[in-house]
């Protein structure tokens, strides 16, 4: 902390980097965590006549600010005092700013984003509270097409979530590449998240734009809770994504023993195939995931399904050596003489690969 003699000269030099339209010095100071300064600089700020209308010209027309915030290459983003100091999280600061200063609570910078959005973002619930108090937008959406509501599902903000829910925030509203707010919360494993959305009517089939649902991604992550909650309220298990994947398979791709299981016991579809003639018993195997292909084993699946270059799921479980796989197909009777589309077997590719067991194992039922 600063002295007291010391602290006007200091704050006058904070009013001359502003003039500079630097901010740094004042907005991202490190003792603003400090009450009492925060108390001093605002009391400075008020009774600088000349702070007040800089301040305000700065909310107007902006000013460019280089920070990794903004882009990782070092790219500039036009912004404003009110953003800078909504995003960091000093609530008085931005009360100071929209009561005394009069700036503009939607203001945007260069991407878009208002400081309500990056008051959500970062999770900055007082900073929330106070900007809805003034009239805040919660429709405003950044370049991105990203809303309040978005990032602050996507960062499992749950009480800046409820504040904008109560603000009327739209729970279909999409990004650009049509992510919804529901799909963010399943993306992140966000169970508590997923179901007030979805008690907010929240579409449970809402893709994005690669045609990927909330329940996709939830098999993709392995999120078995989430992905029952979804179940549990109508979600489509047989939509697939541009790839044809269906949530099975992106299950299978995942590793979630607990999700494959769940999806089974819900009618999943385990006979589709995506663009490249996958199945999920394939995919499985690739992977080397037993559990889940004693699972599908369990079902009718055509164990002999091959992809789009005629590789059987015995095949490539042999080309990448899981012996116990190789072993549970032979059981159910795997075809051994299935050969990809360069003529090559099961038996030909274990012998190539160097895998002496599985060639024994195959040569018996050769």
């Amino acid at each position: 902390m600063l002295s007291e003699d010391k602290e006007g000269k200091y704050f006058e030099t904070l009013l001359v980097h502003l003039t500079d339209l630097n901010i740094v010095s004042t907005f991202h100071n490190k003792q603003l965590k400090y009450p009492s300064y925060v108390n001093k600089l605002i009391t400075f700020l008020k009774g600088n006549e000349e702070a007040k209308i800089l301040l305000k010209q700065l909310d107007a027309k902006g000013f460019t600010q280089v920070r990794a915030d903004y882009d990782s290459n070092g790219w500039s983003c036009n912004t404003t005092p009110l953003i800078e100091s909504a995003s960091l999280g000093y609530v008085e600061i931005v009360r100071f700013l929209i009561e005394t200063v009069n700036c503009k609570v939607d203001n945007t910078d260069a991407i878009g984003r208002s400081p309500l959005h990056k008051a959500s973002e970062r999770g900055h619930e007082h900073v929330v509270q106070l900007l809805l108090e003034k009239g805040a937008s919660v429709l405003l959406r950044n370049k991105y097409g990203e809303s309040p509501l978005y990032v602050a599902c996507k960062g499992n903000h749950r009480v800046i979530i409820d504040m904008l829910l109560l603000k009327k925030a739209n729970v279909l509203v999409c990004t650009c590449s049509d992510k919804s707010p529901l799909y963010a919360a399943c993306e992140g494993g966000y169970y508590d998240i997923a179901e007030l959305l979805l008690n907010e009517n929240a579409d449970v089939n809402q893709c994005n734009k690669a045609a990927e649902s909330p329940l996709y991604v939830a098999c993709v992550r392995g999120y078995t809770d989430i992905v029952k909650l979804l179940l549990d309220n109508n979600a489509d298990v047989y939509q697939c994504n541009k790839e044809r994947e269906s949530p099975l398979y992106a299950a299978c791709e995942g590793g979630s023993q607990d999700t494959v299981r769940l999806l089974l016991e819900n009618g999943a579809d385990i006979f589709k195939r995506n663009i490249h003639g996958e199945s999920a018993l394939y995919v499985a195997c690739l992977l080397g995931y037993t559990d889940i292909v004693k699972l599908l084993l369990h079902t009718d699946i055509d164990i002999n399904l091959c992809n789009n270059n005629r590789e059987s799921p015995l095949y490539m479980a042999c080309v990448r050596g899981y012996t116990d796989i190789v072993e549970l197909l032979l059981h159910k009777n795997a075809n051994v003489h299935l050969c990809d589309c360069a003529g090559m077997s099961p038996l030909d590719v274990a012998r190539a690969e160097g895998h002496v067991d599985i060639y024994k194992l195959l040569e018996l039922k050769s």
